[in-house]
C-alpha cells in the first residue's frame, strides 16, 4: 500500500476502496479473537512444558492486558495524527512479533514480555478497526460495527476447536 492510499482519510473511500477496508477490518478483528482466546486453550501445555506455576502463568496474561490498556490509551490519539489503516498495519506487526517472540521463548520475563507486545497488538486492533469503520461509515454506522464484534466472536468460537485438534495431535503449544 502506499503511503498515499496509507494516509488518505478512510471517510473518503468510496466503492471498492471501501469494499477492501471493511474486509479489512472485519478480517482484524477475526484474528483479534482468534489470537485473544489462544490463551486459555495453550496455558496448561505451556505451565507443564515449562514447569511454571499458575501464578507464573496468570503473571504472563497480565502483560498481554496490560499490553492491551496501553494500546488503548495510546492508539486513539495516533489513529487520529497517522490514520486508522497505520493504526491496524502497526497493530498487525506487534501482532507478529509478540507470537514470534512467545512461540520461541522460554524465559518468564520474556514470555510476559512477548505477552505485552501481543497485547499492544490486540489493544490497537480494537482502538483501529473500530475508528475505522466509524470513519468509513456516516450511516449504517451501528450495523457495520455490530458485524465487527461478529467477526471477533467468530474467531473465539473457532480457536478453542482449532488447538483442541492440534494440541490433542501432539502439537506443542508453541506450534498452535
Amino acid at each position: 500500500m502506499t503511503n498515499e492510499a496509507m494516509a488518505a482519510p478512510a471517510h473518503l473511500a468510496t466503492g471498492r476502496t471501501r469494499q477492501i477496508l471493511t474486509a479489512g477490518a472485519f478480517f482484524t478483528f477475526f484474528v483479534f479473537g482468534f489470537v485473544d482466546n489462544l490463551k486459555g486453550p495453550t496455558l496448561p501445555a505451556l505451565l507443564r512444558d515449562l514447569d511454571f506455576s499458575y501464578s507464573r502463568g496468570g503473571t504472563m496474561l497480565l502483560g498481554a492486558y496490560f499490553g492491551f490498556l496501553i494500546a488503548t490509551l495510546v492508539a486513539g490519539v495516533l489513529g487520529d495524527r497517522l490514520g486508522n489503516k497505520r493504526i491496524l498495519f502497526a497493530a498487525g506487526v506487534l501482532l507478529t512479533v509478540g507470537i514470534f517472540l512467545f512461540s520461541r521463548s522460554s524465559a518468564f520475563g520474556m514470555l510476559t514480555l512477548a505477552m505485552g507486545v501481543t497485547g499492544l497488538g490486540l489493544g490497537a486492533i480494537e482502538v483501529g478497526g473500530n475508528a475505522l469503520i466509524v470513519e468509513l461509515y456516516s450511516t449504517r454506522r451501528a450495523r457495520f460495527l455490530n458485524l465487527l464484534a461478529v467477526f471477533h466472536g467468530i474467531g473465539s468460537l473457532v480457536v478453542p476447536l482449532y488447538a483442541a485438534q492440534l494440541l490433542v495431535r501432539d502439537f506443542s503449544w508453541r506450534q498452535v
